[in-house]
């Protein structure tokens, strides 16, 4: 993780001051882990994600140089990730389609 995409988030966590962890947000996963993994963020056992002391000094640390994520910016990146997904599965599919017509096809008659 960049320290920019770390530093985005964590503004994100504090915009909220409690950021849920449910399917909305199922996009921060490796996010949340990550940031969990280097006490930048408290998980409470309700699924909340809290801004920790270390993660206030690494937002008051490096100020004005990284803009807040907007949430146009959040709907392309996530736009971006189902774009990569679709085009990975139409290639899977193609690839099935190709093996049975070139392989099955032939050698089954």
């Amino acid at each position: 993780m960049s320290t920019d995409e770390v530093i985005q988030f964590l503004q994100l966590v504090k915009y909220h001051e409690m950021f849920p962890i449910n399917k909305e947000n199922s996009s921060y996963k490796k996010m949340i882990s990550y940031c969990r993994w280097n006490e930048l963020v408290i998980v409470t056992p309700d699924e909340l994600c809290i801004l920790s002391g270390k993660g206030i000094k690494l937002l008051t640390e490096e100020p004005g140089k990284v803009q807040p994520i907007s949430l146009l910016e959040q709907e392309l990146k996530r736009k971006d990730e189902s774009v990569r997904a679709t085009y990975w599965l139409a290639g899977a599919a193609v690839g099935v389609l190709l093996f049975y017509e070139l392989f099955v096809k032939v050698y089954l008659k």
